[in-house]
């Protein structure tokens, strides 16, 4: 019987040098030398087949080989959407998943939404329509991507609307008054290439893309409030350090066994080639790409 392959997936911020990618991506682990390892990527370019990480990562980063055939849930992790829980729409930034659910952070507390109903929205979305939870038996999606579409045209002076940093003529006519949201309110993101995460304002969301992404000139009273993301508010504090912001890596309760099965592996049957190249798509693939079809027991976790 042929040893298990160890199906792992990766963060950008796990990625040795450039990422291949924007988004989380599944890979299978190659080769462990030393405290690195070798990941052959699943969905990749083919001048990016495999990458480098820390093999201290391959316990937590695992995952069943199962997943990326089955929807690669995983890509939805920290991107930022819009939801439906319990009959009604919640914008906010995927921080896990599981059994085809996807928990979505808002602003207030942490909503599940089924992966089928997600869709990807603007980050600034997820700030401006903070206290919007309209019913779905009231709005369609298909209306309700219309009004993302307007408040873009009305923060970039797209398609004849005329620009304008106003929180209520962003939002009129699609968020009623009393659910606009406070230009001070902050929101936790995770910054999907460091996994850091910090306070983000609407004010800053709203700015950072009228100013930045739209081109606009920045007036010298504003320099020193806009940051070089959006999620990078120099007006909020910083969060304290949390247990992910430390490096890991003496935490390898599992590389042993990974390290003993890639060994055995190697020793009892010929070198096999690396995984398939797969053209890497912002989206998430779909069950017919191609993948290691051995399998594994995957660490129980779903929260990067």
């Amino acid at each position: 019987m042929p040893t298990p392959v160890t199906h792992v997936l990766l963060m950008l911020e796990d990625i040795s040098g450039s990422s291949p990618g924007s988004t989380p991506m599944y890979g299978a682990v190659i080769e462990v030398n030393g405290p690195q390892a070798t990941v052959g990527l699943l969905q990749a370019p083919p001048s990016h087949t495999s990458v480098q990480v820390r093999a201290s990562l391959l316990s937590t980063r695992r995952v069943d080989p199962a997943e990326f055939t089955n929807g690669a849930p995983g890509a939805w992790l920290r991107k930022p959407v819009v939801g439906i829980s319990n009959g009604t729409y919640a914008y906010g930034q995927v921080v896990s998943y599981g059994e085809g659910m996807a928990s979505i952070r808002t602003s207030s507390n942490l909503v599940e939404s089924t992966i089928a109903d997600l869709v990807e929205v603007a980050p600034v979305l997820c700030f401006l329509m903070v206290n919007f939870q309209p019913s779905t038996d009231t709005l369609d999606v298909a209306t309700l991507l219309q009004h993302h579409e307007l408040i873009l045209d009305r923060l970039l002076a797209r398609n004849g609307q005329r620009a304008t940093i106003v929180i209520p003529r962003i939002l009129h006519g699609i968020v009623p008054a009393r659910q606009q949201p406070e230009a001070t309110t902050a929101s936790r993101w995770i910054n999907s290439t460091s996994g850091k995460e910090s306070l983000v304002s609407v004010r800053h969301a709203v700015d950072y893309v009228y100013y930045i992404d739209g081109g606009s000139r920045i007036p010298s009273s504003q320099q020193n409030n806009i940051g070089t993301r959006l999620d990078n508010d120099p007006t909020q504090a910083p969060l304290p350090m949390t247990r992910d912001d430390v490096d890991d890596s003496a935490e390898n309760d599992d590389l042993d066994a990974i390290l003993q099965a890639i060994q055995s592996s190697n020793s009892s049957r010929p070198a096999a080639p690396g995984p398939r190249s797969i053209a890497i798509d912002d989206s998430v693939p779909n069950a017919q790409q191609e993948t290691i079809n051995q399998e594994v027991e995957p660490a129980s976790h779903s929260k990067f």
